[in-house]
């Protein structure tokens, strides 16, 4: 898996592609976490190059996502390709990852003020592959 990261004004965006498995999805909470800890609160994940992921993987983005609340951060998930999809909708996830169907969805969901927001409710825009 490659990850790549780039500032966007307030906003840290995280590129993860290729293959998210148990031998590698560590790399993306470490990330994540080297993020939070250079000061970034608001981290866009762009999973647009992810070919796969195992459980392993979706395991850490449920980390991520109470990493970021430990840390008083946001997060938010983007450009989710059909495959990972189905495999977070499966698990039930889809409802409690914060996902959003494209970056300016995540800009949008990153900037809504946090009170304003239910911890336990996904985003309402439709973020799937398919809404």
């Amino acid at each position: 898996m490659e990850i790549q990261s780039r500032p966007e004004a307030t906003t840290l965006i995280l590129t993860l592609s290729g293959r998210m498995t148990m031998l590698n999805c560590e790399r993306a909470r470490d990330a994540f976490l080297k993020s939070v800890e250079q000061e970034w609160r608001r981290i866009g994940i762009d999973l647009s190059g992810l070919k796969y992921m195992d459980s392993a993987g979706l395991a850490v983005l449920v980390e991520i996502v109470q990493l970021a609340r430990a840390y008083g951060a946001r997060v938010c998930f983007f450009s989710v390709p059909p495959p990972v999809y189905a495999i977070i909708e499966v698990s039930n996830l889809h409802q409690l990852l914060p996902l959003a169907r494209n970056e300016t969805a995540a800009f949008q969901e990153l900037t809504v003020p946090a009170s304003s927001l239910d911890p336990l409710e996904g985003p309402q825009d439709g973020c799937g592959p398919e809404d």
